[in-house]
C-alpha cells in the first residue's frame, strides 16, 4: 500500500505552474520585442552565442527541481505491514448537574463553568477510555453514547447550561438511569459488558428526589462503579436569575449551600469515592489515578498498515538535477562571434 504522509505538500506545485506561465509569457514578450527593435537580418548574429536548447534545458531542470522537492516534502511512504492495535480503557459516563443552583457563581465562576473546565481537562487526559455524557437536574437526557471521539465530547460539555434538560430540579436517580440504560446499550460482546464502567457525578449535592441510592446499589451489583465530583463552598452564594437573584415566596434570595452528602454517600454505595473539586487541590487527577487503579476494558482492535518513508531518492534526485541545472551555462561551446577588430572565441 502506498500513499503520501503529508499531501498538503502538493499545494507547492502551483509554484511549477506558476513558473512555466511566466517563463513562457517572458519568452514570448521579450521575442516579440527584439524582432520589433531589430533587424531580423542581423538578430541571428546577436543571439548567436546563447543556445536556445541550453535555455529551455535549464529551465526544464529547474521544475524538475521543484517537483522533485514537492514530491520529498509530501513523504511518499510504502506499505511494510500490518499489526494488530487493541485499544484499552475504562467505559466512562459522566454524569453532570446542570440544575439553576449550578449558576451560583461563589467559585470565581458559576459552578457549572468551574465543573465544565474541569471535566473537560479531565477528558483531555484520559487516554483509550471511551466516554458518554449524561446531563441532569429535574430530568435527565443522554448527550453523548460511548464514544472514541474526545472533541465531540469535549463540545457537548462546553455547550451544557441550565436549558439541556426539559426539567429543572435535582434528581440524581433519573441521571443515573439514563446512565445505566447508555451502558446496556453499548454492550457489544460478553467481554465489554463485564469490562469496568464508571459513572462520575459532578454536582453541587443538592438532591430533591429520593430513589438514587437504591438506583446505586442496582448498578453496583452489576460491576458500575460511582464517583462523585462536588463543585461549590459550604458558604454558597445567591442563585443568578433574570436580572437578579432566584426568590422564594416570600421574596428572600434563595442562597444555594454546598451539601457533599449525598454525593457522598451515592459514592460509598457504588463502590467508588467522593472528591470536593475546589481550587486549592487537584481532585481531577486523584479521580483519574483511582479510577487508573481499576482493570481495563479490552475494546475493539484494529489493524494498522505500518508504512515505511520514501522520501529520500525522491530529495537525492532533485539535489543532483539541482547541481546539474547550476552547472549548465546558456551559451554555445566553441562558437566564433565577432568582437570587433580583436575578435574573440564564445
Amino acid at each position: 500500500m502506498f500513499r503520501f504522509g503529508n499531501p498538503s505538500a502538493f499545494y507547492w506545485l502551483w509554484a511549477a505552474v506558476v513558473l512555466v506561465v511566466a517563463y513562457v509569457y517572458v519568452s514570448v514578450h521579450i521575442d516579440k520585442k527584439l524582432k520589433k527593435s531589430i533587424n531580423s537580418r542581423l538578430l541571428p548574429y546577436l543571439t548567436l552565442s546563447t543556445s536556445l536548447v541550453r535555455k529551455r534545458i535549464k529551465f526544464v531542470l529547474q521544475i524538475l527541481v521543484i517537483v522533485g522537492f514537492v514530491f520529498a516534502l509530501a513523504r511518499p511512504q510504502l506499505g511494510t505491514g500490518t499489526r494488530e492495535i487493541k485499544s484499552e480503557g475504562t467505559q466512562l459516563m459522566l454524569m453532570v448537574d446542570v440544575s439553576t443552583s449550578m449558576l451560583t457563581q461563589d467559585l470565581r465562576s458559576s459552578r457549572l463553568e468551574f465543573a465544565k473546565k474541569e471535566l473537560m481537562r479531565l477528558v483531555d487526559s484520559l487516554g483509550g477510555d471511551k466516554i458518554g455524557l449524561v446531563a441532569f437536574a429535574g430530568s435527565a437526557g443522554l448527550l453523548a453514547p460511548m464514544t472514541n471521539d474526545k472533541s465531540a465530547v469535549k463540545m457537548l460539555i462546553e455547550g451544557l447550561d441550565t436549558q439541556s434538560v426539559t426539567t429543572q430540579g435535582t434528581a440524581f436517580e433519573a441521571g443515573l438511569k439514563v446512565a445505566w440504560d447508555a451502558f446496556k446499550r453499548n454492550q457489544n460482546d460478553k467481554e465489554e459488558s463485564v469490562a469496568t464502567r464508571v459513572v462520575v457525578i459532578a454536582s453541587d449535592g443538592e438532591d430533591n428526589e429520593p430513589g438514587a441510592l437504591k438506583v446505586a446499589e442496582e448498578m453496583s451489583g452489576e460491576g458500575i462503579k460511582i464517583f462523585a465530583l462536588g463543585f461549590g463552598t459550604p458558604e454558597g452564594g445567591p442563585i443568578p436569575f433574570e436580572n437578579g437573584y432566584k426568590r422564594d415566596r416570600s421574596g428572600s434570595e434563595v442562597m444555594s449551600k454546598f451539601t457533599p452528602d449525598a454525593l457522598r454517600r451515592l459514592a460509598e454505595t457504588g463502590g467508588g469515592s467522593f472528591y470536593h473539586v475546589t481550587f486549592d487541590n487537584d481532585a481531577i487527577a486523584q479521580m483519574k489515578a483511582d479510577i487508573g487503579k481499576l482493570q481495563k476494558s479490552q475494546f475493539d482492535s484494529l489493524m494498522q498498515t505500518e508504512y515505511a518513508e520514501r522520501f529520500q531518492t525522491l530529495l537525492l534526485v532533485a539535489i543532483v538535477l539541482a547541481l546539474v541545472e547550476l552547472s549548465l551555462g546558456e551559451r554555445r561551446q566553441g562558437i566564433k562571434v565577432w568582437r570587433g577588430r580583436f575578435g574573440g572565441t564564445a
